[in-house]
């Protein structure tokens, strides 16, 4: 199915309140559902990557992450998958003394406090570890539909045919604003709704990974993960 625009899917939600002339809602109200229902979808399906390459440099152990980042999928180096660890699993199982390890990158663990975003990878990388790069794929928060003419998902085609799941998502949070006797009977019928195109995303997506299990939809390869 074409893509549907944020102007096409404005009008599909204000039919479904009953609402075409924005009386109850403004344009604004509904843009602003129809953004917070786009990034929902993503956080729910992990459907939206991108991925980031960075040069590793000897002796620095941490990198910027994306200012787009919801979550990170995976990290490789040198065609070998980091493993993820949290700083307290670091501490309990390495001696006190792991924040000076120097080798070759084995593991990562992350900070996504939006005032610092940065991934540590563990050991401190060397010399010779500089010559391979640090790539990430990473969930990405989708931009924000700025126009009439834009297109959720950053425009990306495989999720066009989920573009419905917005205008439900967007109608049920609009319709609890100001829930009536008959809103109360749809939105549990628009969450429905809603969660049939989270789980068949969910799963087009597995079976994609499984068909190409070394080639993500974003189209970096890789290697022995």
């Amino acid at each position: 199915m074409p893509s549907l625009t944020r102007s096409s899917i404005q009008t599909l939600i204000a039919g479904i309140l009953g609402d075409p002339d924005y009386q109850e809602f403004t344009e604004t109200n509904v843009q602003d559902a129809i953004q917070v229902a786009q990034e929902k979808f993503v956080k729910d399906t992990k459907c939206l990557k991108d991925v980031q390459t960075t040069t590793v440099v000897a002796g620095t152990y941490e990198y910027a992450l994306p200012t787009d980042i919801l979550d990170i999928s995976r990290v490789s180096h040198n065609g070998l998958k980091l493993e993820r660890v949290s700083e307290y699993d670091m501490d309990v199982t390495r001696d006190t003394n792991w924040a000076d390890d120097t080798g070759t990158p084995t593991s990562y663990y992350v900070d996504l406090d939006p005032n610092n975003l940065k991934i540590r990878v563990y050991p401190i990388p060397q010399a010779a570890d500089a010559a391979y790069s640090l790539i990430m794929e990473y969930i990405k928060i989708p931009p924000a539909l700025s126009t009439a003419a834009s297109v959720p998902f950053d425009a990306n085609t495989l999720l066009s045919p989920y573009t419905m799941a917005i205008v439900y998502a967007g109608s049920s949070d609009l319709m609890k604003t100001a829930p009536n006797q008959a809103r109360l009977i749809q939105i549990p019928l628009m969450e429905k709704e809603y969660l049939k195109y989270v789980e068949d995303c969910i799963e087009m997506f597995r079976a994609m990974e499984k068909r190409r299990p070394h080639t993500m939809s974003v189209g970096r390869n890789f290697n022995n993960l």
